[in-house]
């Protein structure tokens, strides 16, 4: 039977590259190995590294102690900020339709 997923090698270079230990790729890697690198609605995944990504992002929001120093910088450069309403006119909002 044909392989339909990357090699663990790569994802754990991929993890590495980024900061996280090879626990981080093997988790990552059962878990799409275990559904056939299919999404959550069951499609194929056309790019792994897509996938890898958000894992990793998640991983780097969620869980920062588990990154190796020197790469959370990474994701804060990605990140841009976002506008926020005020709190005052969203409770009045909230007030309103309530």
């Amino acid at each position: 039977m044909k392989r339909s997923g990357p090699m663990l090698k790569d994802i754990e270079a991929y993890f590495n590259e980024r900061g996280l230990s090879t626990v981080e790729s093997e988790q990552f890697f059962n878990f799409y190995e275990l559904r056939g690198w299919t999404n959550a609605r069951c499609q194929k995944l056309s790019n792994w590294k897509l996938a890898a990504a958000a894992w990793v992002r998640s991983i780097q929001r969620q869980y920062p102690q588990l990154v190796r120093p020197g790469h959370q910088a990474s994701l804060k450069s990605q990140h841009k900020p976002t506008e926020t309403l005020p709190i005052r006119p969203l409770i009045l909002v909230i007030l309103l339709l309530h």
